[in-house]
């Protein structure tokens, strides 16, 4: 899918930003648990205008334009929670019906929201469908956080839920997770009141959340390609550089097609959220349940590529895997879901 010249300019205009703020003695630091919330990188970010862009009662940014930051924040393996909070602050919304809106910022406005994908939610709604109860295992961005968006089960099916951290019977803790590069929480939830959304902007905020994290994963996968390309061309063994022999050839050749068909599917997904609503959920759900096939994969072979620089704890490939795994953990492919999938296909 080609890029407006719109989207070509922030796409650079981000990437600008990542790369001069988020490099391996940056993530480094983020690593040791020293800071888990960067202000200043925030502030940093809000200087670039995205959010005024994002929100207003005629944005000029879409889901689309989302998902090429999104990609950026994979690229260059950004730390905070940038996706999310433009997703629950900007976008979210616009997905909910006129009631729903004005509960989300009304009564259950924050300036910080954290969010959670279903799979790591086991959340229940009361009989009357007003308090939530239960855990959600892990979430991003609930470091001073005011609210919460999760899922919880209904005999009617699944629905996003809406809920204040702040209250009582909300609590949430840090929780140590795969990804050492993002601060995440654990979150138990007791009789806490909550907005229930509908299932209609349930499924189109999992939608949008499968799509954003798609595009995220292939933005990982084309720095790591990226990466064993340049490694490639300078190490060298027999006085060659082994990108010159046929074996690394081919492994590299795999590399970029899988990584080649992830960015077309993930591109296409968030194209289809805007231009094509009526495959939405199925070019979202695809291009998620291929990213948590192709991003390990990707990885994994990359590390093989380096030899033994690609097993170390200062090189940032590891740091890559890691995020690629919480993705696949997070939106890996179950029974549940396999059915919806082939239900959409119907």
């Amino acid at each position: 899918m080609r890029l407006s010249s719109e989207q070509n300019e922030l796409r650079e205009i981000v990437r600008r930003f990542f790369s001069e703020k988020v490099s391996s003695e940056y993530l480094r630091r983020r690593i040791s648990g020293a800071v888990r919330r960067d202000d200043r990188f925030l502030t940093g970010l809000a200087e670039l205008g995205l959010e005024e862009g994002f929100g207003g009662e005629s944005p000029v940014f879409t889901l689309d334009d989302l998902a090429l930051i999104a990609h950026e924040c994979g690229y260059a393996l950004v730390p905070e929670p940038v996706v999310e909070h433009l997703l629950c602050s900007a976008i979210i919304p616009r997905l909910m019906s006129d009631s729903e809106r004005a509960e989300y910022c009304g009564a259950f406005n924050a300036s910080v929201t954290g969010l959670a994908a279903s799979s790591c939610c086991k959340l229940v709604l009361d009989p009357a469908m007003v308090t939530v109860s239960g855990a959600v295992a892990w979430a991003w961005g609930v470091e001073a956080a005011g609210r919460m968006v999760a899922f919880a089960e209904t005999p009617a099916g699944r629905r996003a839920v809406v809920f204040l951290l702040g209250q009582a019977g909300a609590t949430c803790e840090p929780t140590s997770a795969l990804d050492l590069t993002a601060a995440l929480n654990r979150v138990a939830v007791q009789s806490a009141k909550a907005l229930v959304c509908s299932s209609e902007t349930t499924s189109a905020i999992e939608d949008a959340l499968e799509t954003l994290k798609a595009a995220e994963a292939a933005g990982m996968c084309e720095r790591v390609v990226g990466m064993t390309c340049d490694y490639m061309k300078t190490r060298e063994q027999f006085g060659r550089p082994i990108g010159s022999f046929q074996a690394i050839q081919q492994k590299l050749a795999d590399l970029h097609a899988i990584n080649e068909s992830l960015q077309s599917l993930s591109r296409f997904a968030a194209w289809a959220a805007i231009h094509a609503p009526s495959q939405r959920s199925l070019t979202s759900r695809a291009a998620v349940l291929h990213a948590c096939e192709a991003g390990p994969r990707v990885c994994e072979r990359a590390i093989q590529c380096h030899g033994g620089i690609g097993f170390t704890w200062e090189y940032d490939l590891h740091l890559y895997l890691r995020r690629a795994k919480t993705i696949q953990s997070a939106f890996a492919l179950s029974e549940a879901r396999a059915a919806e999938l082939l239900q959409r296909v119907a």
